[in-house]
């Protein structure tokens, strides 16, 4: 195998179109020709270093790439919990939408609205439906509920109430709904909060009487709740809770219409033209 001089040479010489001969004694085709640097052979212990320098380079090299995967899959996983956190803020501010637009009593408090009723004849029920149904359309659960802020529900409001209950049962009585909201659960708290009109306090006063529903409800007439749109329309139409009615009848169409035929019903026509 010739040399690498050799090989200069005869490159050299067609290069410059020249025979072998003169480029073997040609100064420029000397001088151009570089000797070849001969590698030594690595003895075994540099044969074993330069082993573990590319063993350390490949470690390097693979705790980066892991590195660089977990800090990949880390903002991975913050860009999706990111999204869930969207996706579940979206949600509940949808679910506080459709809760503040239920309607507060048949939705939020779960009045039932009844056709039978002991003692209430069913055309006389029709008409209490529709006044319930003017009043349930009325009040959504948004508003009452920032209405309900401000009202005080004493320690000593609430002692007043379940003692009265807890008597009432132990006595072997019922408490009938709307003479215990009336008469019991708003008196004590327009005792408490003077300054609040009496729609909130005839709103929380319901409210009130529905968290006590098992004790009020535990001899109820042989009916299955009390809690119904006949009963709870009784509470607001009842006289003795000042301008609840007449104060509903300006906001609510149809109301006056409602409470003319319950009057037409009782007492006849003549007295209807009266309102």
């Amino acid at each position: 195998m010739p040399n690498a001089w050799i090989i200069h040479v005869k490159k050299w010489s067609a290069a410059n179109n020249k025979s072998y001969g003169c480029a073997v004694s040609d100064p420029e085709c000397k001088a151009s020709y570089k000797k070849p640097i001969k590698v030594k052979p690595l003895t075994k212990k540099q044969k074993i270093k330069e082993k573990e320098y590319e063993t350390n380079e490949m470690e390097m090299m693979e705790q980066e790439e892991k590195k660089q995967r977990n800090e990949e899959k880390k903002k991975a996983q913050l860009k999706k919990d990111k999204e869930n956190e969207a996706m579940m803020k979206y949600y509940e501010e949808e679910r506080e939408k459709e809760r503040n637009n239920q309607l507060y009593l048949s939705d939020y408090l779960d009045i039932k609205i009844v056709k039978k009723e002991s003692g209430v004849q069913p055309e006389e029920m029709t008409i209490y439906n529709k006044i319930f149904n003017l009043i349930d359309n009325h009040f959504k659960t948004g508003d009452v509920l920032k209405r309900l802020d401000d009202v005080e529900f004493t320690y000593s409001a609430q002692e007043y109430i379940i003692n009265w209950l807890t008597k009432k049962n132990n006595a072997g009585h019922s408490a009938e709904l709307s003479d215990f909201i009336k008469l019991v659960v708003f008196p004590r708290l327009k005792k408490d909060n003077p300054k609040i009109d009496n729609i909130t306090l005839i709103l929380e006063s319901i409210n009130i009487s529905t968290e006590l529903k098992s004790m009020i409800d535990v001899r109820s007439y042989g009916q299955e709740t009390q809690f119904n749109s006949y009963r709870i329309t009784r509470a607001f139409m009842d006289y003795k809770i000042s301008n609840v009615y007449s104060e509903l009848k300006k906001t609510i169409k149809g109301l006056s219409k409602a409470l003319e035929e319950i009057v037409i019903y009782r007492e006849g026509p003549v007295a209807g033209k009266r309102l």
